[in-house]
């Protein structure tokens, strides 16, 4: 049992890290979109 719990905040903190680093590609992104916009 304590196992299930450990995994499941071991989950839950790898999640909240994937959701930063999505953010932030998708950001960067859209600045390059704009800077770079005549490339695509």
């Amino acid at each position: 049992m304590d196992f299930n719990i450990i995994q499941i905040k071991i989950m839950s903190i790898g999640y909240k890290i994937f959701l930063l680093f999505f953010t932030q590609i998708i950001s960067n992104a859209n600045k390059k979109e704009l800077f770079k916009a005549p490339l695509i």
